[in-house]
């Protein structure tokens, strides 16, 4: 699995309100089953100082 799942809890329940538009109608109480079928589409970042 990818580092997907673990930072959604926070991103997806601040932003609930856009996320099921951007991200294929997966929403704040999305399974990793879920996210795993999405994130090939959503690639994660990260950002360094």
């Amino acid at each position: 699995m990818t580092a997907t799942p673990y930072i959604k809890p926070g991103f997806f329940t601040t932003r609930a309100w856009k996320v099921k538009q951007f991200f294929g109608g997966v929403g704040a109480d999305a399974r990793e089953a879920e996210l795993a079928r999405i994130a090939p589409r959503h690639p994660v970042f990260r950002i360094l100082p």
